[in-house]
């Protein structure tokens, strides 16, 4: 279970960091928590304006979905090859 109230500060704390910032961390923190969509409704209604959210960020960036996939693919990428360097 998450604590929503702090997961929807941070996402929107991000938009200080900018509109694509925003974006790939809202996407970040959709994809963390969608599997346990249906166990409150609280965080369900979160995962939806955080959909909604990032939907209106892309829009406003005039980026396609596969831009952002492919950014937020590489970001787990680099992830992925800092735990294997360290």
């Amino acid at each position: 279970m998450i604590d929503v109230s702090k997961v929807a500060n941070l996402a929107e704390n991000a938009l200080y960091c900018g509109r694509w910032v925003a974006l790939l961390i809202s996407k970040h923190i959709s994809r963390i928590h969608e599997p346990a969509r249906a166990r409150l409704a609280e965080q369900d209604i979160f995962l939806d304006e955080q959909l909604n959210h990032q939907q209106h960020l892309q829009e406003e960036l005039g980026i396609a979905q596969d831009q952002v996939d492919a950014a937020y693919g590489f970001i787990q990428w680099c992830d992925r090859l800092s735990w294997i360097l360290c």
